[in-house]
C-alpha cells in the first residue's frame, strides 16, 4: 500500500498526506505474501533465494495470471486513529490509480501508461500532470509484479538486485537484499531465511518535510485467490511508530476500464457553473421539505 513519496506534486507536509507518501512505496516494495517455503538454515545464492521467494507467493504462473488488483485500506496513525482511506487500482501492463480521502478532501492520482497526474497539483488545478524529474518515485514504478512482491520480477523489470549476506534479525537467520528501481528508487529487505517472507524493509522517504529512513513491518498473511498479501503493515522511524496501513479488501482479476487511469479533464466554465445551479436547486428543494411553507420555528 504505495509511491508519490517523494514527489513535489503533492501539496503539504502533513502527516495525512506523510502516510498515504509512505504506503505507496509499502505498495512497491513490502506487499510480499506470506507461505514456507521448504526453507534450510544452508546459504543459499541470490538465484535460489529469489526463486523460494516467489514460490512462496504462490509462483510464477499465478502470479502471471493476475491482470488487475485492487486494494483497499485505512491508514492509522501513531495514535491509532484513522488518517485516510485509500483504493489502489492496478492493470497489466502499467497502469495505477489511487484515490484517499484526506482530511474530509478526495484526492485523486495515476499513472496512464504513459504520464502521471493528480488532481492534487499546487496550483489547485483540477488535475495536472506531474513530471517525471520531479517525481522519481512516481505512480510509473507501479505494477502488479511490485504490488505482489516477486523480488524475481523485479530484477526480471531491470532493477539491479543484490544479496548483501547474511544475518540475524529478532533471533532469526535472514538474507538482507538491497534492491535499485531503474528509477534510483531502492529498498533493502530482509528476507526470513527459512519462509523466504521479507520481515522487514527499509527505504527512504519524506517525513514531516524531511528526508528519513522508513521501516515497514508486514504481517497478517491471508490468501487472496492463489496469491498471498500482508494485510497489516506498520510504519516506524527511529524505531518509533508513525502509523499502520490496514487493508480491508483485496481483489484480483476485477474488470477495470482502462478511462478510469487517465487524466481528468478540466470541465469547461459553462459545465462548472450548471453544476453549481444545479447544486443550488437541490440544496433548496431540500429547505423546502424541511421546512414547508407556513412553518414557523419555535424560539429557543
Amino acid at each position: 500500500m504505495t509511491e508519490l513519496a517523494q514527489s513535489n506534486a503533492w501539496p503539504g507536509k502533513s502527516r495525512p498526506h506523510d502516510l498515504i507518501r509512505t504506503l505507496m512505496r509499502v505498495c512497491v516494495f513490502a506487499c510480499t505474501g506470506f507461505a514456507t517455503a521448504g526453507g534450510t538454515s544452508q546459504d543459499l545464492s541470490l538465484d535460489r533465494i529469489l526463486k523460494a521467494n516467489e514460490d512462496a507467493l504462490g509462483g510464477a504462473e499465478a502470479i502471471a495470471r493476475v491482470q488487475t488488483l485492487k486494494m483497499t485500506a485505512r491508514v492509522f496513525g501513531a495514535t491509532g486513529s484513522v488518517s485516510s482511506v485509500l483504493i489502489m487500482s492496478i492493470k497489466r501492463p502499467n497502469l495505477v490509480r489511487s484515490e484517499s480521502e484526506i482530511q474530509g478532501k478526495l484526492v485523486s492520482a495515476g499513472f496512464d501508461g504513459a504520464a502521471a497526474w493528480t488532481t492534487a497539483s499546487p496550483a489547485g488545478s483540477p488535475a495536472a500532470g506531474i513530471p517525471d524529474a520531479q517525481s522519481p518515485e512516481s505512480l510509473a514504478d507501479i505494477n502488479i509484479d511490485t504490488a505482489v512482491g516477486s523480488l524475481a520480477s523485479l530484477r526480471a523489470a531491470g532493477a539491479d538486485v543484490e544479496l548483501i549476506g547474511k544475518e540475524d534479525f529478532a533471533r532469526s537467520p535472514v538474507y538482507r537484499i538491497e534492491i535499485t528501481r531503474k528509477s534510483g528508487l531502492s529498498a533493502v529487505y530482509l528476507i526470513d531465511a527459512t519462509t523466504y517472507l521479507p520481515v522487514k524493509t527499509i527505504m527512504k522517504g519524506f517525513w514531516r518535510g524531511l528526508e528519513t529512513e522508513i521501516e515497514a513491518f508486514p504481517g497478517d498473511y491471508r490468501r487472496v485467490g492463489d496469491i498471498q498479501f500482508p494485510y497489516s503493515i506498520e510504519q516506524r522511524i527511529g524505531g518509533q511508530a508513525i502509523g499502520r496501513v490496514t487493508y480491508e479488501k483485496i481483489e484480483i482479476n476485477t474488470p477495470m476500464d482502462d478511462d478510469i487511469f487517465k487524466m481528468p479533464r478540466k470541465p469547461p466554465p459553462a459545465a462548472k457553473k450548471e453544476a453549481v445551479r444545479r447544486e443550488n436547486r437541490v440544496q433548496a428543494h431540500e429547505r423546502e421539505r424541511a421546512f414547508p411553507p407556513g412553518f414557523r420555528r419555535e424560539p429557543d
